[in-house]
């Protein structure tokens, strides 16, 4: 039999989560966000033994990612509070949603076009950086760059970051999976 223990609210006692790995170790090696309830992380300093204190968000009233004497703290779920607008992605020609965390209507309308920028940049990373050689989908843990040095073929679904790169353009570097062997074309 397989004892699983969960990780509990400081302040409340409710179990947050079960298992060995939590939101901040699955966050760290790349598996993304946590999107269940509000929660808060606190990573302890030397002088709590670098534990990590886990809340409800609610519960003690942390809203933003901070630094002080306990520790680094760092929020987990927030819903979100403003939906800027949608953009239209010029290569699967569909409707994105931006949503920007943590902005009301009050904030700096170049906080939310910066927002705005992030998403549109983090949804062709997500779903349309492709190799230059092969045209497969590139992910973080297996990405290389390569010299535009006009021996390479391009594929024709290769963009940068929603630009097409023509085989003369030598100012810029391609990404290429890391398996995927520079023959010269």
């Amino acid at each position: 039999m397989i004892r699983v223990s969960a990780t509990c609210c400081e302040v409340c006692k409710e179990a947050l989560f079960f298992g060995p790995s939590d939101p901040f170790d699955r966050y760290v090696a790349g598996g993304g966000g946590w999107g269940g309830i509000p929660l808060v992380v606190c990573l302890g300093t030397w002088r709590n033994l670098w534990t990590r204190r886990w809340y409800h968000q609610a519960c003690i009233g942390v809203y933003t990612d901070r630094e002080d004497r306990s520790g680094r703290w760092f929020i987990f779920g927030l819903t979100p509070s403003y939906m800027e607008r949608e953009f239209e992605c010029p290569i699967c020609r569909r409707e994105v949603p931006i949503f920007a965390f943590g902005l009301d209507e009050s904030a700096n309308p170049r906080l939310r076009a910066e927002a705005a920028e992030r998403v549109k940049y983090y949804h062709w990373c997500d779903v349309h950086r492709v190799c230059a050689k092969c045209g497969q989908p590139v992910h973080a843990d297996n990405l290389a760059l390569a010299v535009n040095d006009d021996r390479i073929d391009i594929h024709e679904r290769y963009t940068d970051a929603y630009q097409k790169i023509d085989r003369s353009d030598k100012s810029c570097l391609l990404i290429v999976h890391n398996r995927c062997p520079l023959e010269v074309g």
